[in-house]
């Protein structure tokens, strides 16, 4: 069984990478709480209070600098089932049309710093302002503001692209993300003001990415190096280079604008008559010129 799961998540895109993840966090956080029970050193609330003291995030600065981990940790963490299905549906939709339009690659940034952007706003603001310092030690988790931070993107990219929703009918992608940034500001002053201020964060990296990116500015292209580090220290085999016989610039050229004409028109067909009006061979040539 756990051999298939890890071929699965081996062989899946950075979407449904991203979805394991998350669940396989929830997994663990519900497996240790009911070990943890089970020693009687903690009642439920207590057991609940510990684990996400470890793997939540803070505003108490004190908190970051003694556990700076949480800063990636508290965006997987999801301690209700309905908190990590709302999230998971939120990235499943948002995070495969990003995926089509701009690849894998900027997925996973846009996840990964669109969290981080949410924790930073939530530290700004908490320890700035006089009625929420004394909250500063409430945990924040969840997916949340990298899921609003990718749909955000996408919308920003792509605003016109239009869905048919059940009892709504044809609806613009900015739309949607312009809703779920309303909801957030209307009930800013609800029990979940720190959970609002992270949406608001991952929507502002979101905007802000992909209206940079549009003017040729890549503000992630310091986070593929990391990543890149990163994936060459863990990786001990020595790859072997494969060379393989090139087309001659003439060819390279011509089929290159060949491509380009298809995805061309794929882009045209979206604009026109949305993503679901696109044919499954259509939406795999888009996913693979993505990559």
């Amino acid at each position: 069984m756990l051999k298939k799961i890890t071929i699965s998540f081996k062989k899946a895109n950075s979407i449904t990478r991203l979805i394991y993840i998350n669940i396989g966090f929830f997994l663990f956080f519900h497996i240790l709480k009911v070990f943890l029970l089970l020693t009687g050193y903690f009642n439920t609330t207590d057991t609940i209070t510990f684990i996400t003291n470890w793997f939540a995030l803070k505003a108490d600065l004190k908190h970051i600098l003694t556990k700076p981990w949480t800063l990636i940790t508290f965006m997987f963490l999801h301690v209700k089932f309905i908190h990590l299905l709302y999230n998971i549906l939120i990235l499943h939709f948002a995070g495969k049309i990003f995926q089509d339009y701009l690849g894998e690659k900027k997925l996973l940034s846009t996840y990964i710093l669109g969290g981080l952007a949410g924790a930073i706003l939530l530290l700004i603001i908490y320890n700035i302002s006089p009625v929420l310092q004394e909250y500063r030690n409430a945990p924040a988790f969840g997916a949340s503001a990298s899921a609003i931070a990718i749909l955000i993107a996408i919308a920003t990219y792509a605003p016109n692209l239009k869905f048919n929703l059940p009892l709504i009918g044809s609806i613009a992608i900015k739309h949607i993300a312009l809703t779920f940034i309303l909801i957030d500001i209307i009930n800013f002053d609800d029990n979940n003001i720190g959970g609002h201020i992270g949406h608001l964060g991952g929507a502002l990296w979101g905007f802000l990415y992909i209206t940079q990116y549009k003017k040729g500015n890549d503000m992630a292209t310091w986070f593929y190096k990391t990543l890149n580090i990163i994936k060459g220290f863990f990786n001990k085999k020595n790859l072997k280079t494969v060379h393989s016989k090139t087309n001659n610039d003439y060819d390279y050229n011509e089929q290159k604008k060949n491509n380009q004409k298809i995805i061309d028109s794929i882009l045209d067909k979206i604009s026109k008559s949305g993503y679901d009006s696109l044919t499954k061979k259509e939406k795999e040539i888009l996913f693979k010129n993505s990559k």
